[in-house]
């Protein structure tokens, strides 16, 4: 029996008019089966209140204004002094060109009458204004390493960071950015765009239908995930390492995870699942995978 009566309740539930962008069309599908879009030009609307923010040459302590703005919004737990003392209704406009980091954590709440609006006022600032959750690193490059792990160590630039950075990016002086590929194994190289993950490395867990693939650590259920092939040595190689990893029966996209725990004999390593972090899911026979984040891996 399949339950879907809450989602037809919700469908119903839905306002007949289109109270928000997203509830209505913007595009009419031509005869041919085309869409001709239909969008409406961008126009700045703002509320009673309304305060600025400029990221790169802003400050806290400011007012708040267009000559004097903030450097971060109140919702930023970096924000200080007069930035973080506001709250309530609001039109925040972040200037253009400019980019944002940090993370927001939403502590008000508007109405349909009176929304709390997050946007860009195209007289402010020149190009988009940009919300990021990445950070951006720059100089204290140190030259040579001193893991005894890693292969080639005079060859290393490191730097400490208070992160686990999952994306690494290096901007050029034109802005552009490329990706910088993390120590990992295997080491492969995207070949086919559509099949990313060619060149994982797979697991073997033998009639994981019997549930072999899975161990109990404190009375929960953890994955036990086995390759003969390339998982071999000692606990200090595999615990703390990031494994990403395909799963079934469902919603199979990769999850990392880090290893909890080796079982040497069986040439397996032991972590939790992408939901309740324990062992909910399966990870059958060529479910494909990598590992991350151990010092002998940065090779090249």
């Amino acid at each position: 029996m399949y339950r879907i009566l809450p989602l037809l309740l919700i469908t119903f539930l839905l306002p007949a008019a289109d109270r928000y962008s997203w509830q209505k069309s913007h595009a009419t599908v031509l005869p041919n089966g085309e869409l001709e879009l239909k969008q409406e030009p961008y126009t700045f609307t703002a509320g009673k209140t309304v305060r600025y923010i400029d990221y790169e040459n802003g400050n806290d302590n400011n007012p708040g204004t267009r000559e004097q703005p903030w450097k971060h919004h109140p919702w930023d737990k970096n924000a200080k002094n007069n930035a973080a003392a506001f709250n309530g209704i609001c039109t925040y406009v972040f200037k253009g060109g400019v980019t944002y980091r940090g993370r927001l954590f939403v502590d008000d709440q508007g109405s349909a009458e009176e929304p709390i609006r997050l946007t860009r006022d195209p007289s402010w600032g020149e190009g988009p204004a940009v919300l990021a959750g990445s950070r951006k690193i720059t100089g204290g490059w140190k030259k040579g390493a001193e893991h005894e792990k890693i292969p080639n160590k005079d060859q290393v630039w490191y730097l400490d960071v208070d992160m686990m950075p999952r994306r690494i990016y290096q901007v050029d002086k034109q802005g552009k950015a490329e990706p910088i590929v993390l120590a990992r194994d295997p080491n492969w190289t995207f070949t086919d765009p559509a099949e990313r993950t060619d060149g994982w490395y797979r697991w073997e867990n033998p009639k994981f239908w019997e549930g072999n693939n899975k161990t109990k650590i404190d009375g929960r259920t953890y994955h036990r995930c086995i390759d003969s092939k390339h998982i071999k040595g000692k606990k200090e190689d595999w615990i703390g390492a990031v494994v990403h990893t395909e799963y079934g029966p469902v919603m199979g996209n990769p999850f990392p995870s880090t290893v909890k725990d080796y079982d040497e004999e069986a040439n397996a390593v032991i972590f939790g699942g992408p939901w309740t972090y324990f062992g909910s899911e399966n990870m059958w026979t060529d479910h494909r995978y990598y590992l991350e984040n151990k010092p002998r891996w940065l090779d090249s």
